[in-house]
């Protein structure tokens, strides 16, 4: 099993702390480039690891499929985490988090 949270090129209606609008920081196949995209952290799922699939990218000359391996950076990470807490009614630990990172002790 495995988390997942979903990513959307749209926008929510009225975004809120368990939302994360961010820029994909690798090039994605043609159908999928939008450029902003947005964490949807209150639609959080349970899935089997033999449901999921690797993002496919271009067909070499051979025509032998290539994957995408790229991963979002920890930054944009920490903030998706912070958004699930959010979502999840914990965001005063987020807010814990932060004064103790800020007041140098953890």
């Amino acid at each position: 099993m495995c988390t997942v949270i979903p990513l959307s090129t749209t926008a929510p209606n009225n975004p809120q702390n368990y939302h994360y609008e961010f820029h994909v920081p690798f090039e994605l196949p043609e159908k999928w480039k939008r450029g902003t995209v947005w964490a949807k952290c209150d639609m959080i799922y349970a899935v089997s690891l033999q449901r999921c699939n690797l993002l496919q990218g271009k067909k070499d000359r051979q025509g032998k499929r290539s994957y995408i391996l790229n991963s979002i950076s920890s930054v944009h990470l920490k903030e998706i985490e912070s958004c699930i807490m959010h979502s999840l009614g914990m965001g005063h630990r987020v807010i814990e988090e932060n004064e103790e990172t800020d007041n140098g002790s953890e």
